[in-house]
């Protein structure tokens, strides 16, 4: 009898001990730093560096289902930010080139700051951000090059002034740089100017392309030279390759044209013979990459020595 009261004794002592032994301690402090882990609101990210044309995402932390929750930007000329539908994130997106603003969640009355850097991308991807950003920002456009019309997005620069020689005279030429990319293409980029001048009291169509590929050659050359009707004055192509590291805002590499036709022709391949002076296609090569190259600085932050120009200085 005793035995049997023993063995019941033990069974209940040892059943104890495992309780104790599997279930954890759990004292008054250790519940109250719990509940403040769990209450600590905080944002996802304390300071941020972001490129151009690159959001990101950030999010409120720690927050109650019903909490009321407000995003906004210091300088909205810098960065954007948009709350997403149950407002526990936001996504930022920069505007500007460069710069700083601060992004903030408020929670209620208590602010969450976020400082948010936007820098130029590393010049090894700069020309894939260019294609995105005329991805992004540029228009739907047509341009006939080699021939065809290619659909692009493009951006295209306000209507500017400059002046070339022309058949041996100085001729006043009004039009615009683009930069385009073609719509079935993210590898390539066109890069010129359009634009109107007046040759013997007639109106002529004017337009100089250069396409660059991501290997920093230009594959493409294309000076085209048309009247009103649309008749061939000239056209002048290339499609030997040339290193566009080696351009400079001054000169070219050597430019071999496949082909020059129109009724202009054989006085452009003379002026081109001639060693004393530009030829008309370099020379208008030179004032369509100038005017890009402004255009990008001025309202994209880098030139065209940050695409693949490396000596556009």
């Amino acid at each position: 009898m005793l035995n049997k009261q023993a063995k019941r004794i033990a069974a209940v002592v040892m059943a104890a001990a495992m309780v104790f032994t599997v279930a954890p301690i759990v004292t008054p402090q250790a519940v109250t730093a719990e509940a403040a882990a769990k209450k600590t609101v905080k944002l996802s990210k304390k300071s941020l560096k972001i490129t151009q044309n690159k959001g990101y995402k950030l999010s409120v932390k720690n927050t109650s289902k019903k909490a009321e929750i407000k995003w906004s930007s210091s300088d909205k000329k810098v960065v954007t930010v948009k709350a997403s539908k149950n407002k526990k994130s936001a996504t930022v997106k920069p505007v500007a080139t460069t710069g700083s603003a601060i992004v903030t969640a408020k929670v209620g009355k208590k602010k969450y700051n976020c400082k948010v850097t936007v820098s130029i991308a590393q010049k090894a991807n700069r020309f894939n951000e260019l294609v995105n950003t005329v991805a992004s920002k540029g228009v739907d456009q047509t341009f006939n090059i080699a021939g065809n019309d290619v659909k692009t997005k493009a951006i295209v620069s306000p209507e500017q002034s400059t002046t070339i020689k022309l058949l041996g005279a100085d001729t006043a030429v009004s039009g615009s740089a683009i930069v385009a990319v073609p719509t079935d293409s993210k590898d390539t980029l066109t890069v010129g100017m359009t634009g109107k001048t007046s040759i013997m009291m007639s109106d002529v169509n004017i337009s100089g392309f250069v396409t660059l590929n991501s290997k920093k050659q230009i594959s493409y050359i294309e000076i085209k030279a048309t009247d009103a009707k649309g008749t061939d004055l000239l056209t002048a192509t290339s499609k030997t390759p040339v290193d566009a590291t080696k351009v400079t805002k001054t000169s070219l590499p050597q430019i071999t044209f496949d082909t020059v036709t129109g009724s202009y022709a054989d006085q452009v391949k003379q002026q081109a013979a001639d060693k004393n002076q530009k030829d008309t296609a370099s020379q208008y090569l030179e004032k369509a990459l100038a005017g890009i190259d402004a255009y990008m600085n001025a309202n994209l932050g880098y030139g065209l020595s940050s695409i693949g120009f490396d000596n556009y200085r």
